[in-house]
Parts: C-alpha cells; sequence; structure tokens
C-alpha cells in the first residue's frame, strides 16, 4: 500500500527511480532492496553519474583542451564540483539534491549535444524529482533558442569575434539579422521558425504540462503548503553572491584585480546598486520561521551569529553582496552574452520567490556558473579541492559525533546543511 506523508512537499520522482531500479534488484538477487541504505544508494549511485555528466560537460565547453594536462585538470575539475559541498553531504542521506542536480546538469549536456528531444525528456524528468528545476528547464529552452538564433546569425553574418558575441553590440548584429530574415519573405522567415521550434518543442510540452499540474494542483507544492508560500524575497539573491564568494575564493583571487577596476569604473553604479540594497534589506528581508526553529541546519546559525549579532550587519554586508555580483560576472565574462543574461535572470527566479534560507537552493546556480570558468592554473584547483574536502570533513565529522536531542523528541539530531 502506498502511503504519502504530508511533509514531503516535492514530486516522487526520487522515490520512482529509485524502485524503478531497487524492485528489478530485488527480484533478481531475491533479497529485499528497499531498505534505508539501498535507497540512500541510489544517491551515491548518482554522485558518481554526476562525476561523469559534469566532466562531459566541460569537454563540450572546452573541446580545444585536447591535451594532457587540460585533461588532467578538467578531470580535478569534475572531482571538485562532484564533492561540492552542499551536494556531497546529502549523496549520503536520501534527500532529492544529488539526483535532482544531476537530472538538470544532464538536461544541460543533451542540449549541448543537440539531442534536445532527449534532453525534453530528461527535463520532465528533473521536474518530477524537484518542482522548482522547471526554472532551470526553462534556462536550458532559453539557451537552446539562443543558440539556433546564433547559428542564424553566424550564417548571415559570417564569423563574429568572441568580444561581439559576448557584448551587448550581439543584441544590435541580432536585431538587424532578423529584421534582414524577414525582410527576406516566407521562406527565410518559416526556415527560422521551424528550427526554434524543432529545438524548443520539448521543453514547451514539459512547460505546458508544468502549468497544467499547477492549476490542478492548486499551487506549486504538494503536501503541507503552510511553509512553502511563494514570496518576493529579493535578498536570497544577495545570500547567494555572499555564497559565491566563499565557495568560488581561488578562481575570484585570479580575477579580484579585474573585479576592483570594474567596481571603480562603474561606481555611479555602484551607488545605485547600494541604494537599492540598502532599501531592499531594509523593507524586504525575510525570515522564515523554520530559519529561526531547527537548529539542526547551518543556516540557523549564520543567521543567529552573523545576520541577528547586530542589527548593522545586514547592511554591513552590502558591500560583500555587490563585490559578490560583480565576481560573478567577470567569472561569467567568457560566455557569450544570451548565457550571462539569461543565468542572472533565471538564477533570480529561482531565488527570489523562495522564503526560506536554504543552501540547497544555491546548488544549481553555483554549479552552473562554476562549469563556466575555464580553469588553467592547477593552484586554483588544488586550492578548491582543499577547500571543498576540509569543509566535507568538517560537516561529516560534526554529523556523526556532535549529536544532541530537542527536549520535546528522544530522536537524536544531527547538524547538517
Amino acid at each position: 500500500m502506498m502511503q504519502w506523508d504530508p511533509k514531503i512537499t516535492t514530486l516522487p520522482g526520487l522515490y520512482l527511480l529509485s524502485v524503478g531500479v531497487l524492485r528489478p534488484l530485488s527480484s533478481v538477487l531475491r533479497i529485499d532492496m528497499c531498505g534505508t541504505y539501498a535507497l540512500r544508494m541510489t544517491n551515491v549511485f548518482a554522485c558518481f553519474a554526476n562525476f561523469y555528466i559534469i566532466y562531459n560537460i566541460q569537454k563540450r565547453l572546452y573541446p580545444e583542451r585536447t591535451n594532457l594536462e587540460s585533461s588532467l585538470q578538467d578531470l580535478l575539475s569534475a572531482v571538485n564540483l562532484a564533492i561540492f559541498p552542499v551536494l556531497y553531504f546529502f549523496t549520503f542521506l536520501y534527500y532529492t539534491d544529488a539526483i535532482a542536480t544531476g537530472v538538470v546538469l544532464l538536461t544541460y549536456l543533451l542540449q549541448l549535444e543537440g539531442r534536445t528531444l532527449l534532453a525534453s525528456l530528461t527535463a520532465s524528468i528533473a521536474v518530477l524529482v524537484r518542482q522548482t528545476n522547471i526554472v532551470w528547464v526553462a534556462f536550458i529552452a532559453f539557451l537552446s533558442i539562443s543558440h539556433v538564433l546564433k547559428l542564424h546569425v553566424l550564417q548571415y553574418n559570417g564569423r563574429l569575434s568572441p568580444n561581439v558575441l559576448r557584448s551587448v553590440k550581439y543584441l544590435q548584429v541580432l536585431v538587424d539579422t532578423l529584421l534582414r530574415t524577414w525582410k527576406c519573405g516566407f521562406a527565410s522567415r518559416a526556415q527560422l521558425a521551424d528550427n526554434i521550434l524543432y529545438n524548443s518543442a520539448g521543453f514547451v510540452v514539459v512547460g505546458l504540462c508544468f502549468l497544467s499540474f499547477v492549476f490542478w494542483n492548486g499551487g506549486l507544492v504538494v503536501g503541507d503548503r503552510s511553509a512553502h508560500q511563494a514570496v518576493l524575497n529579493v535578498p536570497q539573491l544577495f545570500y547567494f553572491f555572499f555564497f559565491v564568494v566563499i565557495f568560488s575564493c581561488p578562481y575570484i583571487i585570479g580575477c579580484v584585480k579585474q573585479v576592483v577596476v570594474s567596481i571603480l569604473t562603474h561606481w555611479k553604479l555602484v551607488l545605485i546598486l547600494m541604494v537599492g540594497c540598502i532599501v531592499t534589506v531594509h523593507f524586504n528581508t525575510l525570515v522564515h520561521p523554520y530559519l529561526l526553529a531547527d537548529n539542526r541546519h547551518y543556516t540557523f546559525y549564520v543567521w543567529k551569529r552573523l545576520y541577528e549579532r547586530h542589527f548593522l550587519m545586514r547592511y554591513l554586508l552590502i558591500p560583500v553582496y555587490i563585490f559578490g555580483a560583480f565576481s560573478v560576472n567577470q567569472l561569467l565574462k567568457e560566455t557569450d552574452l544570451s548565457f550571462q543574461a539569461g543565468y542572472f535572470v533565471f538564477t533570480a527566479l529561482c531565488l527570489v520567490l523562495q522564503k526560506l534560507l536554504e543552501f540547497r537552493y544555491f546548488i544549481v546556480p553555483f554549479l552552473l556558473l562554476r562549469l563556466h570558468i575555464c580553469v588553467k592554473t592547477w593552484w586554483q584547483l588544488v586550492a578548491e579541492f582543499i577547500l571543498f574536502f576540509c569543509i566535507n570533513a568538517s560537516t561529516v565529522y560534526l554529523f556523526i559525533t556532535r549529536t544532541f536531542y530537542w527536549a520535546d523528541s528522544e530522536e537524536v539530531q544531527r547538524f547538517l546543511w
């Protein structure tokens, strides 16, 4: 008999995938494979699968890196991302993060390979595992359409320099090309529309199915919705930039001069952002009851010991947020304008509608950012590995050894992300 725990607010994708793997194994091996450890092993398998997917995404993004040293660097880079602390920790628990992240990355890999029909299939699985993955499905669909438009622009204009593709000049070239296409007649317009439809139809179907589900369900969340109401929480984006500064520090150190120069060059924009952040922090800082009540999570201690240490702390951190935003922009300098713009927009969509400060929400945007940093120096990769390894060792140690109890419960409690 199947039962649904109302506290579970995600769709049953993880459980269906687990049953789909473990039930046949149970029949073949004639043993019960649906115990706790076997279920958690599905996430361990997902960890190795994520490593493989990440490595192949890197190879697809940087096809020119074919020599032995580059391949070894890409290998270590994939290891680092596979052990990214927030993601790695939940590999050993029965949470949706490992598989939800893996399926999103697989969808992105398939899109990069031009296998859009298969990508739309994995996109549907991604949403079935976690509803908020619809944002990243939309982002990948946007990238797919952008790629079609880019090929169309190159067909009409010939080779464009990387500087044009990465700057706002590309928008002018794109608009001019589309106007020329429109003037060329029905055949040219139909061919472009057909190419766009071919590369996005599957994603559109996934989106329509998702909207139908939301309409039928009366909302995004299944189960208990009381703690997961959509709100406008802009500071979530600020927390993410702070998060990036910490976990991308080896790469930010490598470009800190460019970041500082960019900040000084755009000082008027910085002043506007500063004022906007002050107003936003003052009027839009939202605190979820779970953040203050659940002392198992690190976010509880971050909030209590940093943000609530003094009422000015949330304002004193604004320069860090702005530095983080400029750092993200600098780290994405090697990507096309469409990716840069789409990344900021869809990351904001994913985060600002969440009231709860939860580091797990940062996993996918962080990995997408990190995947688009072409690492060419060993010291950054090694420093990143040491940073991630030390954090993982510390969090696992705390989880295992520093147990505690709540006054109203006899169950042992543990520290976790």
